[in-house]
């Protein structure tokens, strides 16, 4: 009797990318040095410079040992329309599996190696490593629920003194996520809509019900950002609207209490700081959210304030 041998499970690593070359590059270096190739490398370029799409064209003429895909946007439609796009080819092209990343982020040399090492886990969906980022691996990249209650309600995993191989979490962003695209026909696609932010962690609340999401504490991915990513913005915008719109979806009970103690804090906050173009765009997010108003808003863009992100 001949024994068959189960085929071997597909991979696509999926990218988004908006004109931050220097980092793709490196993004796209770390994936051909891995242990272990993937089938397909896609990108999905949000209507980056000429630049970025000479750099690309290069690209697929150079053999890495995987196949090269690149679809072109005419304009940027926000991180999660790109992330919607790199989800839905992996789908329809009948991937097994989709690993998610940032242009600005980078795989350690066994990342592909130690994730499928740990694919054969019982209604496991999802599989990650931990995430580097401003000289820490605690963030909220890989996180479980905390108090719904809160605002901020993720809780960020910890991995100082731990012997355990992986850790399960119930929240991941698009940094080095790897999910069963078989899940991902069950919960859905990421809300394309949310233009950047929240998107991951909206998609990972629907994921988490249908399966397991694990963290291994035996490789990671470096996020390759400063600090002043973090300052007010005008994503700060958007961080506000799919707040609301997440807790609307997930968290009814605690929705409207949530809602009410934002306002305040929004407005005490320009009470102390007098700065009214912030309150404003706090504001703009939070009432947005309330009605449900998505996608890009106008006042609010990469372009308006002079970066590529």
């Amino acid at each position: 009797m001949t024994v068959q041998k189960k085929p071997k499970e597909t991979i696509c690593v999926a990218i988004v990318t908006f004109n931050r070359l220097s980092k793709l590059r490196k993004a796209l270096f770390s994936i051909s040095q891995q242990d272990i190739k993937p089938d397909t490398v896609f990108i999905f370029d949000n209507g980056s410079n000429k630049e970025t799409k000479l750099f690309l064209e290069k690209w697929m003429e150079q053999r890495e040992g995987f196949r090269k895909y690149v679809m072109c946007s005419q304009e940027n439609k926000g991180g999660s329309y790109g992330f919607f796009m790199c989800q839905k080819y992996a789908v329809e092209e009948g991937f097994d599996w989709v690993l998610l990343i940032d242009d600005d982020a980078y795989l350690n040399k066994n990342y592909i190696l130690q994730l499928l090492s740990f694919k054969n886990i019982n209604n496991l969906v999802g599989i990650c490593g931990k995430v580097w980022q401003l000289g820490s691996f605690e963030n909220d990249h890989r996180a479980v629920v905390g108090n719904k209650w809160k605002r901020d309600f993720k809780l960020n995993l910890t991995f100082e003194n731990t012997n355990e191989e992986y850790k399960e979490i119930e929240l991941f962003s698009f940094v080095g996520i790897m999910l069963r695209t078989s899940a991902i026909r069950r919960a859905g696609y990421p809300d394309k809509d949310f233009f950047i932010w929240y998107d991951d962690t909206e998609q990972s609340l629907r994921i988490n019900k249908i399966g397991k999401l694990i963290c291994l504490t035996t490789t990671s991915i470096f996020h390759d950002i400063t600090p002043e990513r973090n300052s007010i913005n005008w994503k700060t915008y958007y961080g506000v609207r799919n707040n609301v719109l997440v807790f609307k979806k997930h968290f009814p009970i605690q929705f409207f209490f949530v809602f009410a103690l934002s306002f305040i804090k929004f407005s005490i906050r320009f009470i102390r700081n007098r700065n009214l173009k912030e309150y404003k765009m706090r504001l703009a997010g939070l009432f947005d959210g309330l009605v449900g108003r998505t996608g890009k808003n106008k006042n609010y863009t990469p372009i308006n304030e002079n970066t590529s992100e």
